[in-house]
């Protein structure tokens, strides 16, 4: 089981745990990046970033139908734990990422790959396909 402190997506949400087999989790988060989502990030601002712009906070998230690759982010959001962003305002570069990876980041892939061929190996996860359709 997990225990979610999050289980609703509304940021208004109190703090209410809710325990859930992991296959129900993992099921909702493919069905989720399947489905596409807008979202800003929870305390957008400076107190989370202290140089990011206000565009940065806003992400579209999906999965391309014709890759089936994740894609995210926007071009003034740092996609991954591995982007930096520019911090200096002599070198013109505060709030500007040294890297923008919008789209589909090598390393979101690669994970999204693994764990759809681990889930195809085991004889007993119960999700065959995803909720919704693509888009909604």
């Amino acid at each position: 089981p997990v225990v979610r402190l999050f289980p609703q997506d509304s940021q208004d949400c109190k703090v209410v745990e809710k325990v859930e087999p992991l296959q129900d989790v993992i099921h909702e988060a493919l069905t989720k990046h399947w489905s596409g989502l807008k979202f800003r990030e929870w305390n957008a601002g400076k107190r989370i970033d202290e140089h990011m712009t206000d565009e940065g906070f806003n992400n579209e998230i999906g999965t391309d139908p014709n890759t089936g690759f994740v894609f995210g982010g926007n071009i003034m959001n740092c996609g991954t734990w591995m982007d930096k962003m520019g911090s200096s305002q002599a070198a013109g570069n505060k709030g500007i990422p040294s890297t923008p990876r919008d789209g589909s980041a090598v390393e979101i892939v690669g994970l999204s790959y693994s764990c759809l061929v681990d889930l195809s190996r085991l004889a007993s996860y119960p999700h065959q396909a995803l909720d919704g359709q693509h888009g909604q």
